[in-house]
């Protein structure tokens, strides 16, 4: 979203309020909330083994 000064805005919702932040903030939240994952920790292979690991329980549980 920009705003009158063309700066970009983000807008996120905290309680009943509307928030208007600037994307330097939500840049450095991002940063700080992933900085403690180490850089060869890849999380999308780790979302990825934890469907897999789901999917062949689900199926073990149908199968019988």
């Amino acid at each position: 979203m920009a705003s009158p000064d063309n700066k970009v805005r983000s807008v996120r919702k905290v309680g009943e309020s509307l928030l208007l932040e600037r994307r330097e903030t939500v840049e450095k939240r991002l940063w700080d909330m992933f900085s403690g994952i180490p850089e060869d920790v890849r999380l999308a292979d780790e979302l990825i083994a934890e469907r897999r690991e789901a999917a062949r329980r689900e199926m073990s549980e149908i199968n019988g």
